[in-house]
């Protein structure tokens, strides 16, 4: 691993650069940043590291200084100059300096910077493995033996003269030297795979890189382009000579780096659409709690919040209470989650509120990542389902009580008025046995014929007030029963029934609502709807139970709001309505004049 120092006053630059380094295609580099002119120049003499970026702006504008000053102290690494956009003229004096480069802030591009640092740390190791021999040489120039110096040194050039000759073809990448026109003048081994070509001159380049060439050459400068060659993809180095009119064009294979770059880019744009359709923040904070990187702060805020402090940010938004679960983060490494309430656009939301540390490859805590769940729909969901809850809760307890009310009343019916009227009835037959004048008789006994109708309609009515007796055995028993009774009553009127078994599927409250349900449909169409026949069905599946009666009777106009029904003498109707509502259960009522009626409920047995 190359150990980079990084000499800025700015903290932006450095987590730029940090961004930078993190995208190199071999990740042999390790980026650590001072602050200021006195600690680089520590740092820089301390032996730890590789090389030096030094940014121009430091200490107002003294980059050039600081590399001048190491020059002279003789520090055994190579500086890079990092200056900012129209001081071209640095370039020259930073070399003058004793720099290895000079680049423009605005060009530092991951390739650029990489090739940079490789290039500057090559070339200062090589130079120091020349110049160490030379340095032994001296003291034997000293000794007068100059025709062995002389010998020696005209060894050691052709020794490096061949290893320089051997050092293309020993590349594993492809090396070119073409004219500025695109006629090849050179190539090594490695280009024969690639592209076939013999090392032979006068052959031209094909498409793209005689586009890429064509660039450079009018450019005056490198360009750096990625190329596919079949199935594989090379990073191409463009770099002309003007002077001379000639490129060289360096090669190097990127075919996984360019795989993992689009599933990486594949990863972003999904990671990019599940974050723009969640209503979440996420952002990243460094150890001072300042914003360095955010997504979605406009699901809150328009304004610009990059550097501002997290704690100040929230503060903004009314909340003042999540100060101390950030600095357990950074103090302590615990995650921590909660909720939190802020205040925006003058609307109170809630937030689910997750923070996470952040550490470096030494497991120091260097910030943390933080994330805010827009919950406020969710909360208003729960509070409307608990009011539901408590709805359907009340009504319930009203309809139990409802239900405790009708069989009260058929006591009180059959215990009082009832009886009352069926011992008049008996003593009426009992006089008229006795009575001798046939004119009485026959007025006695009109007289008793209605007892009868009345009595007759008492027991139906508090038949129909009390709870049927089979609806603990299941809810198609007691319709079946009430069938054969509703067919004695109304005779005239076709019923036809498909009835599946549903035993003990449902609760009895629920067994009898349903059955409640269905007997007010029966009496509208048996007294009220003028019905010729009517169809009952009963189906029973894993998911619910469908009830359905239809009547072909003289039908109604259903009013658009459930209200309307009250308005319009519907109250069977509305008993109908709650009771679904109960059970959490959707009725249908379908009816237009002179085509019948339809009743329709489904109650789910999950929640049954």
């Amino acid at each position: 691993m190359e150990n980079i120092l990084l000499i800025s006053e700015d903290q932006e630059l450095s987590i730029f650069l940090q961004g930078v380094f993190n995208k190199f295609s071999q990740q042999k580099y390790a980026l650590e940043w001072v602050q200021d002119y006195a600690a680089g120049l520590g740092a820089a003499s301390s032996g730890q590291f590789d090389g030096v970026l030094v940014d121009h702006a430091i200490g107002q504008g003294a980059g050039l200084r600081f590399i001048e000053q190491a020059s002279e102290a003789q520090l055994s690494i190579p500086f890079i100059l990092l200056r900012e956009s129209g001081l071209d003229e640095l370039d020259f004096e930073a070399l003058e300096k004793g720099a290895a480069d000079s680049i423009e802030r605005a060009l530092l591009t991951p390739a650029r910077l990489e090739k940079a640092l490789s290039y500057a740390l090559a070339y200062h190791r090589g130079r120091h493995r020349w110049e160490a021999p030379m340095r032994k040489m001296v003291p034997r120039q000293q000794d007068g033996r100059q025709a062995d110096l002389a010998e020696n040194a005209i060894r050691e050039a052709q020794k490096k003269a061949e290893w320089m000759a051997r050092f293309p073809d020993e590349n594993p990448n492809p090396v070119m030297r073409v004219t500025g026109a695109g006629k090849v003048l050179y190539t090594n081994k490695a280009s024969t795979v690639v592209s076939g070509w013999r090392g032979a001159g006068g052959q031209g380049l094909a498409d793209p890189l005689v586009r890429i060439l064509s660039r450079a050459m009018s450019l005056g400068t490198e360009v750096l382009e990625d190329v596919q060659f079949g199935e594989k993809t090379y990073s191409i180095s463009v770099m002309p000579n003007l002077n001379e009119g000639y490129a060289n064009l360096y090669w190097r294979e990127v075919t996984e780096r360019v795989k993992m770059e689009r599933a990486l880019q594949q990863s972003e744009e999904r990671f990019r659409i599940a974050l723009d359709n969640i209503p979440i923040i996420v952002c990243t904070l460094d150890r001072d709690l300042r914003i360095n990187w955010i997504y979605n702060a406009r699901l809150i805020t328009q304004e610009i919040v990059l550097g501002r402090r997290f704690d100040d940010f929230l503060n903004s938004f009314g909340n003042h209470q999540a100060e101390s679960m950030l600095n357990s983060v950074i103090d302590q490494g615990q995650s921590q989650r909660g909720e939190i309430d802020l205040l925006v656009n003058g609307q109170k939301c809630h937030f689910l509120f997750n923070l996470e540390p952040l550490h470096d490859a030494q497991h120091a805590i260097i910030g943390l990542t933080a994330s805010m769940l827009d919950i406020t729909a969710l909360r208003s969901l729960q509070a409307e389902k608990v009011q539901h809850l408590a709805h359907i809760e009340i009504q319930r307890r009203l309809i139990r009580q409802r239900e405790m009310e009708r069989l009260q009343i058929a006591r009180n019916l059959h215990d009082g008025p009832f009886q009352t009227l069926n011992a008049a009835n008996i003593s009426l037959i009992d006089t008229i046995a006795m009575e001798e004048h046939s004119q009485h008789i026959e007025r006695m006994q009109w007289v008793q014929l209605i007892f009868d109708q009345q009595i007759q309609e008492f027991r139906e009515f508090i038949q129909e007030l009390r709870p049927p007796a089979l609806v603990s055995f299941g809810l198609e028993a007691s319709i079946r029963s009430h069938l054969q009774h509703f067919k004695t009553l109304y005779p005239a009127i076709e019923l036809s029934c498909d009835l599946m078994n549903d035993g003990k599927i449902l609760p009895e409250e629920t067994r009898l609502s349903l059955y409640r349900i269905y007997q007010e449909a029966m009496i509208n169409a048996g007294r009220h709807a003028s019905a010729g026949k009517i169809e009952v069905t009963l189906t029973v599946d894993d998911q619910q139970v469908t009830l359905q009666v239809f009547d072909n009777g003289i039908g109604f106009d259903v009013p658009e709001y459930w209200a309307d029904l009250a308005l319009s003498d519907h109250l069977g109707l509305i008993s109908m309505r709650e009771r679904s509502e109960m059970m959490d259960g959707s009725l249908e009522i379908q009816s237009q004049p002179g085509k019948g009626t339809l009743m329709r409920i489904s109650v789910p047995l999950e929640r049954n």
